[in-house]
């Protein structure tokens, strides 16, 4: 098992989406058009805003609906019982063959070696 998990919106979510972007678009739009006088300026100004974070919810919803893997929301790094991440824990015999070929390519003393078997041993089996 892999060490991360995605967590992705539901379907029923990107309906929701889709159904209430636009709601708030239309409701924007329909409050930015009633500012008179010198607020007009800033309320356009705020109306594109709006209509450019509404467009991409929509955007967003569809994606969530129509394709098979919508962009996650989060991430999850996940730990066995021991807490060891699935990702850093690995084999205590691929440990003891790592150590024993760098000692027979010569990268490490034989000293070295000792100590560093003896630091896998002691890890949790």
């Amino acid at each position: 098992m892999k060490g991360k998990v995605f967590i992705r919106p539901s379907k029923a979510s990107g309906i929701v989406l889709l159904v209430m972007a636009p709601l708030f678009l239309v409701s924007g739009v329909v409050l930015c058009g009633a500012a008179e006088g010198e607020a007009r300026p800033y309320a356009m100004i705020f109306l594109a805003i709006w209509v450019a974070v509404c467009g991409s919810m929509i955007v967003y919803a569809l994606s969530i609906l129509f394709f098979r893997h919508p962009p996650s929301v989060t991430e999850i790094d996940v730990e066995d019982a021991d807490g060891d991440s699935f990702e850093t824990k690995v084999d205590f015999e691929q440990k003891l063959r790592k150590v024993d070929a760098l000692r027979r390519d010569g990268l490490i003393t034989e000293g070295e070696y000792m100590a560093k078997r003896s630091e896998v041993m002691k890890e949790k089996w």
